[in-house]
């Protein structure tokens, strides 16, 4: 499995939990457990919060992958380019002996240019890489914590918004 999938197969773990633990709530306030409600309620409110970020690094993760194939198959292309080019000087060089010297003399410097084309790949290859390990560092976000503090302030007060549309028997499904 690859990381797009692992991170796809994730998020629908974060929903299909956040949906057992919604049930839990909803049962738990039946059963006139108050704490266990509030409790599940919390942790309902704390993941339907995480979910859009989730839902947007899969989707990143989807860029990636497909800008990443994308690049490598015109690398590919390049390099194969690249092959063909140095055979075909090759076979002029053996058909043109009569003129060995300067055959010899192109052919040094074709192998020095495809040689030079190589490396630019392979440095397009290594930056790649470094610009992928950059962006994944990025996307770790530093004001993730004081935004779950300021969020935690205002969590109790729609935990009770909820709970209480739970004793409300005509509203059937919770509303954001």
């Amino acid at each position: 499995m690859d990381a797009r999938q692992r991170a796809k197969t994730k998020y629908e773990e974060k929903v299909r939990e956040m949906q057992t633990v919604e049930r839990q709530a909803i049962a738990a306030q039946r059963n006139g457990n108050e704490e266990a409600a509030r409790l599940a309620m919390s942790k309902v409110i704390q993941t339907e919060q995480i979910l859009p970020q989730l839902e947007a690094q899969v989707k990143q993760a989807e860029l990636y992958v497909n800008a990443s194939k994308d690049k490598l198959n015109r690398e590919r292309t390049k390099l194969e380019a690249y092959k063909t080019d140095m055979q075909n000087m090759k076979d002029m060089a053996e058909i043109n002996e009569a003129l060995a010297a300067i055959a010899k003399v192109n052919n040094d410097l074709s192998i020095d240019s495809a040689r030079s084309q190589f490396e630019q790949a392979k440095n397009a290859v290594e930056r790649h890489n470094i610009e992928q390990q950059s962006l994944a560092e990025l996307s770790e976000n530093p004001q993730e914590k004081l935004q779950a503090e300021l969020e935690n302030m205002i969590l109790d007060d729609e935990v009770n918004r909820r709970l209480e549309m739970l004793d409300d028997p005509d509203n059937k499904k919770l509303s954001n």
